[in-house]
């Protein structure tokens, strides 16, 4: 083969490439902006019960004469848009994490900042959170794409909760792997079949509506792009489930150092 035919191969497969890479980045893109899409819709739901209570608080501080009672409802007035702005600041914090440097950071940080994210709107649905933090050791990761993983895996849960409730439960511990810690999101939902759990993690396999007109509809690529974003960062996820019982999804990452 001539050099000028190894040169034309060697740059075709570099743009090959290249152009895997950027459709990589468009899909976890997409299922980015489909997870916003989700908490969008709660947050505009959660608002509108804010500015009700506001509203109500501050009908009823305009009334009071007495200024005991005034201060109690302005007191309620300013929780209640402190609320507001922490939500808005966890979707801002969320939308900017776009950047594809690695960081070292705590696992635990990694997973109240996707738990922080949601965490206001289980109770609606009869959900307990639980957080167990176990493990101080820190990973190198991209945060905003580890956190992506970590809130779709908690939404899943919701929604194999919704129905009747149950207890979410987030636990970051050492993992029987020496050298890596393990994120697991358990959840006392309505499990997933034997059958499908060896599907799950295949693109565009869902069992949910693909659309119904509530965050609830699926795409089938949140857990494909789940796994290619925790195997990219050198870790493993695998899942347990019992029908009628729950699912428990374990993430795996490498312990690193602060001075890594």
């Amino acid at each position: 083969m001539r050099c000028t035919d190894t040169g034309n191969l060697r740059q075709e497969l570099q743009e090959a490439r290249a152009h895997i890479a950027r459709l990589e980045g468009s899909l976890v893109e997409s299922q980015r902006m489909a997870t916003v899409g989700q908490l969008a819709c709660r947050m505009a739901h959660e608002f509108n019960n804010v500015l009700m209570l506001i509203l109500g608080r501050a009908t009823q501080a305009l009334k009071y004469g007495d200024a005991e009672l005034k201060e109690e409802a302005l007191r309620k007035i300013v929780e209640s848009g402190q609320r507001a702005a922490d939500i808005i600041l966890s979707l801002k914090d969320y939308m900017a994490g776009r950047q594809t440097q690695s960081q070292v950071i705590a696992a635990e940080a990694l997973m109240e900042a996707a738990v922080n994210l949601i965490a206001w709107d289980l109770p609606k649905s009869g959900i307990q959170v639980v957080r167990q933090y176990e493990s101080k050791a820190l990973v190198r990761i991209v945060p905003g794409r580890l956190e992506q993983v970590l809130l779709n895996l908690i939404l899943n849960a919701r929604t194999a909760m919704k129905q009747r409730g149950g207890r979410l439960t987030a636990l970051v511990a050492d993992a029987e792997t020496p050298g890596y810690v393990a994120f697991r999101i358990q959840d006392t939902g309505c499990g997933i079949p034997e059958e499908h759990l060896d599907k799950i993690f295949d693109p565009f396999f869902t069992t949910r509506p693909r659309s119904n007109g509530n965050d609830d509809c699926g795409t089938g690529l949140g857990l494909p792009v789940a796994r290619d974003l925790v195997h990219q960062a050198g870790g493993e996820i695998d899942v347990e489930s019992t029908p009628g019982v729950g699912s428990t999804f374990t993430v795996l990452l490498p312990i690193a150092r602060d001075n890594e």
